[in-house]
C-alpha cells in the first residue's frame, strides 16, 4: 500500500496541516482501490475504513459533487488553489473506489458518486462523435490513462448500470474507434479519435489503452444479469477470494480450484424473477476422504 501512496509525485493527506502541500488524485484514487482489494483479498474490513476514510476527503478536497468532476490536486500551503484538471486516470480511479465501497457499505452517497463520475467522463472527455480524445500526449504518463478508465468503468457497468445499455454502448463505439484507427502495421495508439501515425515510436503503455478498452468492453450479457435458473459459469465470477481459475481439459472450460476455508466467489445481479429456489445444484470434485461444505450467501459474505 505504501508503495503506491507514493507512486506519483505529491501526498497523500492529512489535508489539513501546515506542513502539508495538499494532496493529488492520483495518489488518493489508486489508494483507496488498492485498500478495498486488500480488504477482499485479506478479509480485513480495517483496509475498507482506510478507503472509507481516504475517499471522504478526496470527495471533500478534490471532487464536485454536483457533475462529478474529480480534480486533479488540491494545495493549501503557502495558500489554498486547486487544480481543476480532469484526466481519465483520475476520474477511472475515484469512479473505482466508488464502486467498490458502495458493494461494501451499501451507501447510496457512493452510488449517486459512480454514476456523475462516469457522466463527467462521458459528458467531458469526447469529440463530438462520444469518443474519448483526451490524455493521449505520446511519451508521457498520460497514455495509458485512459486504460485505466476502462477498467472501473466496466466494474461500474457490471455492478451498478447492467439495466442501462447506454453505458456498455458508448464502450463499444469507442472500442470500433479506436481499432478502425490503426495504422499499417496494425498498432494502435491512444489517440483513439485519429488515425495511428506511421513513423512516431510509440510506447507500449498508450498502445495498450486499446487492448484494455477491447478486453473491458467485451461483456457477455450473461455477466451483467445472470439467469437463476440456468448454469451459471464458476469462473464468470465478480468478485474472488483466495480461489484460483485454472484449465479444465476435459472441456476446454476453466475451473476454480485451490479452495481452502473461508474462500469465496460472488456472483452479481442473479435473477430469480417471481420464482422461488428450492435446491441448488454444484459440478464439483473433491479428494477422496475429504469432507467438505459449500455455504450460499445472499448479498453479502456475511
Amino acid at each position: 500500500l505504501g508503495l503506491m501512496v507514493w507512486s506519483h509525485a505529491g501526498e497523500c493527506g492529512p489535508y489539513n496541516t501546515k506542513t502539508t502541500a495538499g494532496s493529488n488524485s492520483c495518489i488518493c484514487g489508486p489508494t483507496e482501490v488498492c485498500a478495498c482489494y486488500l480488504a477482499m483479498a485479506t478479509g480485513d474490513n480495517n483496509y475498507y475504513e482506510i478507503a472509507k476514510n481516504l475517499y471522504a476527503k478526496q470527495r471533500q478536497y478534490l471532487y464536485n459533487p454536483d457533475n462529478g468532476h474529480v480534480y486533479d490536486s488540491y494545495s493549501r500551503y503557502p495558500e489554498v488553489s486547486y487544480n481543476y484538471w480532469a484526466s481519465t486516470y483520475n476520474q477511472g480511479t475515484f469512479l473505482g473506489a466508488a464502486v467498490m465501497l458502495y458493494n461494501h457499505y451499501g451507501d447510496a452517497q457512493y452510488l449517486n458518486d459512480a454514476k456523475k463520475i462516469a457522466d463527467f467522463a462521458i459528458n467531458n472527455f469526447c469529440d463530438e462523435t462520444g469518443c474519448v480524445k483526451v490524455c493521449d500526449t505520446n511519451n508521457s504518463d498520460l497514455d495509458g490513462f485512459k486504460g485505466i478508465l476502462t477498467r472501473y468503468f466496466r466494474r461500474y457497468i457490471i455492478d451498478m448500470a447492467y439495466n442501462d445499455p447506454s453505458y456498455l454502448e458508448w464502450m463499444q463505439k469507442n472500442c470500433m474507434r479506436v481499432y478502425n484507427n490503426r495504422n499499417s502495421k496494425g498498432i494502435l495508439f491512444t489517440g483513439w479519435n485519429r488515425k495511428t501515425d506511421e513513423s512516431t515510436n510509440y510506447s507500449a503503455f498508450g498502445a495498450g489503452t486499446g487492448a484494455a478498452l477491447a478486453m473491458n468492453t467485451y461483456i457477455e450479457k450473461s455477466r451483467l444479469i445472470k439467469d437463476a435458473f440456468n448454469k451459471i459459469e464458476a469462473e464468470h465470477f465478480d468478485y474472488i477470494k483466495g480461489l484460483s481459475a485454472e484449465y479444465n481439459s476435459e472441456d476446454a472450460t476453466q475451473n476454480l480450484g485451490g479452495i481452502q476455508n473461508g474462500h469465496y466467489v460472488g456472483f452479481n445481479n442473479v435473477n430469480f424473477g417471481s420464482s422461488i429456489a428450492h435446491s441448488m445444484v454444484f459440478r464439483y470434485s473433491k479428494s477422496a476422504g475429504d469432507d467438505g461444505i459449500i455455504e450460499v450467501h445472499l448479498d453479502s459474505p456475511n
